[in-house]
């Protein structure tokens, strides 16, 4: 279905979609994943009322799944779903509203579970639960900050020290094979940061770093183990909503990638910079070759 949203009429797809909601209302992952690819793909729809459109939908589906289903893990991600559609539309009271205030307890029951399945002797089952931790907050703190950079830059130290720390946990995990999805984001604000701060040249270092990685063997994204992770896709496959795959197909993710920069009027002071030229003729490649 990720694929048809690159390569048939987007009426028709969501078509087919609706077609499949009405027919499985009470099959709750399968709305969920229908919901995703609709978050997904929005932003790639040029008629921004089917964009909207788009985006309301997929956020009845998640408020159905969050309401509906028993499952504990698939509701919470249901109500994060449904936040980043509120918010994308441009209704941050409405995710304050679905969020309440943050819980900053710090409660985490991995390191309980992995220490009574030691004692009792499963030590296989223990490594993997905080294995799955490791990776889960490690992706988490990314994200939190890559949004921090932006909170930084009326205090260019801080935001230079923030920077530094990214690349220290990207060095120590691996992230740029382990996990290129959430680093390509983060290299994105990264070079967009420098630009406001008036450094071009460290922004053309970042949107080097970009391309070298969005045009590198990655694709197709999925979400996978490694070496040191190495009992992480046992559970990627069988405990996340969307399995380990992406929910966007490969075609999608590379012109998402490209049209990032190319569109982005943070970067047109470098229009005519021979590196940032060269950049983008890169990017186009990746696109055309599919």
């Amino acid at each position: 279905m990720a694929a048809d949203f690159s390569m048939q009429p987007i009426e028709q797809v969501r078509k087919q979609c609706q077609e499949i909601t009405k027919k499985y209302f009470s099959c709750f992952p399968l709305l969920y994943q229908i919901g995703s690819l609709y978050v997904n793909h929005s932003p790639f729809v040029e008629d921004k009322a089917a964009a909207k459109e788009m985006l309301e939908d997929a956020s009845r589906l998640f408020e159905r799944v969050k309401s509906e289903t028993v499952n504990v893990d698939l509701a919470k991600q249901a109500l994060n779903m449904e936040a980043l559609c509120q918010l994308t539309l441009g209704n941050p009271s409405e995710v304050l509203n679905l969020l309440g205030e943050p819980d900053f307890s710090m409660t985490s029951t991995e390191p309980l579970l992995a220490s009574a399945y030691h004692f009792l002797g499963n030590k296989k089952e223990a490594k993997s639960i905080l294995q799955v931790g490791i990776f889960q907050h490690t992706v988490v703190l990314i994200n939190l900050l890559s949004i921090y950079l932006g909170l930084c830059l009326e205090r260019k130290e801080v935001f230079e020290e923030t920077a530094r720390k990214s690349y220290a946990i990207i060095e120590a995990f691996d992230l740029e094979k382990l996990h290129p999805g959430i680093i390509l984001p983060l290299y994105f604000t990264l070079a967009q940061g420098y630009m406001k701060l008036g450094n071009p040249e460290k922004a053309l270092e970042l949107l080097e770093r970009y391309t070298q990685l969005a045009t590198s063997n990655i694709y197709p994204l999925s979400l996978h183990g490694d070496e040191y992770f190495d009992l992480l896709d046992g559970w990627l496959e069988n405990t996340l909503t969307m399995g380990s795959d992406m929910p966007r197909n490969e075609m999608t993710i590379k012109k998402s990638a490209v049209e990032a920069i190319i569109n982005c009027k943070t970067f047109e002071p470098l229009k005519d910079d021979v590196h940032f030229q060269n950049i983008i003729k890169r990017l186009k490649t990746l696109e055309e070759n599919g």
